[in-house]
């Protein structure tokens, strides 16, 4: 006959006595709740409400109809609370990891709301480089982590969720000598200067060796001018006060780049692409936290992902 969002809008009605004071308080147009109210009345068979000029107030039969709604409305909150419970997500923890990309741009966020959803769950996060995230992953110390999974996609006995791809871009201070190089400037032109960056996969890490000339690999960590720093605020503030360049997600230097303080280089760099995902354990079932979590992540990288199309289409399209 009616559901529990049925419900919800009656006791906002009774209780402002309002129906534009209720209206704001589901989130509804004044409209869509007195449709909402009318529909009820008509599976009822009964009226609610007497609307008064100066006040709305509940017909007899309306206050028996608000006294059990209050009471149907704490039961079902009590029964998903149980349900919660016995799942693990009201008073469980959860041991994640992350690299320090992620860590950027998605896990504060999705944490953030799974908290907003879950107060008392304990939540414990660990930002690492993937060798150190792996160690965790294999001894149960984290369920998953979120990470650069170019490497990994392949390994037997993990599974990997992967997330949308993130063009990466090299971007320098505002004043930079490079800047008058533009246009025309070339990607070997820019690495010669200290490149910040975080770990980065071997495949982009060779790709700077073969641009700047050097065939030996091996030799390139100590022929290569890089400030390794996983703490992309920090590598923010070097970029900021020196004349290196960075390795950056557009999401990651979104206020710095309206305010001036951070210019991007319309350089060519085909292997700057995350191929970030959540990894687990194939063979290691998940807890109900964790998988409310993915779930979290997912709709989170989809807005990231929107968010990054924009700045790309409307701030900087020559450079998409």
């Amino acid at each position: 006959m009616f559901d529990l969002r049925t419900i919800r809008h009656a006791l906002a009605v009774g209780r402002y006595g309002n129906f534009r004071k209720a209206a704001e308080s589901v989130f509804l147009t004044q409209p869509s709740l007195t449709r909402s109210i009318q529909a009820l009345e008509a599976s009822l068979g009964v009226k609610l409400f007497d609307r008064g000029r100066k006040k709305v107030e509940p017909t007899p039969l309306g206050r028996i109809f608000l006294a059990r709604a209050e009471e149907i409305i704490l039961s079902a909150s009590e029964l998903k609370r149980e349900i919660d419970l016995a799942r693990g997500l009201e008073i469980g923890q959860l041991e994640i990891g992350s690299g320090p990309g992620p860590a950027e741009i998605l896990m504060g966020t999705a944490i953030g709301r799974l908290s907003q959803r879950y107060p008392h769950l304990y939540i414990h996060v660990t930002v690492d480089d993937f060798s150190v995230l792996t160690h965790l992953l294999q001894t149960g110390q984290v369920e998953l982590f979120l990470a650069e999974t170019s490497e990994v996609e392949m390994a037997p006995d993990y599974l990997v969720t992967p997330l949308n791809v993130l063009k990466g871009y090299l971007c320098c201070r505002a004043g930079h000598p490079l800047l008058d190089r533009l246009p025309g400037l070339t990607l070997k032109e820019t690495l010669e200067y200290p490149l910040v960056m975080t770990k980065l996969p071997r495949r982009v890490l060779d790709s700077i060796a073969e641009t700047c000339g050097i065939k030996n690999h091996s030799e390139r960590l100590g022929k290569l001018p890089i400030i390794k720093c996983d703490y992309v605020p920090m590598g923010k503030a070097i970029v900021a006060s020196s004349n290196a360049v960075a390795i950056i997600l557009l999401p990651m230097i979104e206020r710095e780049l309206k305010s001036g303080e951070i210019v991007l280089l319309p350089v060519d760099f085909p292997e700057l692409r995350t191929h970030y995902g959540v990894v687990q354990l194939r063979d290691r079932t998940l807890s109900p936290p964790a998988e409310v979590f993915i779930t979290f992540i997912k709709e989170l990288d989809a807005e990231l992902a929107e968010k990054t199309q924009e700045l790309r289409r409307t701030a900087f399209p020559e450079i998409s």
